[in-house]
């Protein structure tokens, strides 16, 4: 994370053997000086294996963010005598104390009690048909659905609806495809999931 300039974890990574979670690479163990610890929504540690948010405490953390007194109550907090960074990033350890990634804390969804990441949907979606992809949540009243966007030429919806099914449980089945020549880019040159959004949902 910037706020903590920058470096905080490392993994080595072996030749064979190679730790990840969802396609993404372990991101290993605290580097010296660094203390990472994974969160419950009270602020309780987890036990190995159960996701939360990863919090961070390092001589090289950040004062704070300028003039955002709002924002640095939220996210800077203290436990016993270390201050730690809410990175609002969701991830687990497991038995040997390695941390894995699962996305971000804002991609992480309820919808009819079950909790959800939309990066395993993507992920999933990735391994099927090799293309770029993107879920986006659409509330509508007091319902949530998720819109599948897939970057192709061709219509492959029908495609991985089916093969979608066959991975995931129907709670995390997007509710809709929409398969696009290209998606929009926003000014950092990363996908614009709010011109996604107000484009192509209505």
């Amino acid at each position: 994370p910037t706020e903590a300039t920058i470096y905080c974890t490392f993994y080595k990574v072996p030749r064979t053997n190679i730790k990840t979670q969802n396609g993404m690479l372990c991101i290993g163990k605290p580097m010296k000086d660094v203390k990472a610890i994974v969160l419950d929504s009270n602020d309780k540690e987890v036990d190995h294996f159960e996701k939360g948010e990863l919090c961070i405490s390092t001589d090289q953390l950040t004062s704070g963010y300028w003039k955002n007194k709002k924002l640095n109550e939220k996210v800077f907090f203290n436990k016993g005598n270390r201050r730690f960074y809410r990175t609002g990033d969701i991830c687990y350890v497991d038995n040997s104390y390695y941390f894995f990634l699962f996305g971000r804390k804002d991609h992480q969804i309820k919808i009819d009690g079950y909790r959800i990441e939309l990066g395993e949907i993507e992920f999933n979606a990735k391994e099927i048909i090799n293309e770029e992809v993107v879920v986006i949540v659409n509330k509508k009243n007091d319902n949530s659905e998720l819109i599948l966007f897939v970057e192709t030429k061709q219509d492959i919806s029908k495609k991985i609806k089916s093969n979608l099914s066959e991975k995931l449980p129907n709670y995390m089945l997007p509710n809709k495809v929409i398969c696009l020549e290209s998606f929009p880019l926003n000014t950092n040159n990363k996908i614009d999931r709010v011109k996604l959004k107000s484009q192509f949902i209505d």
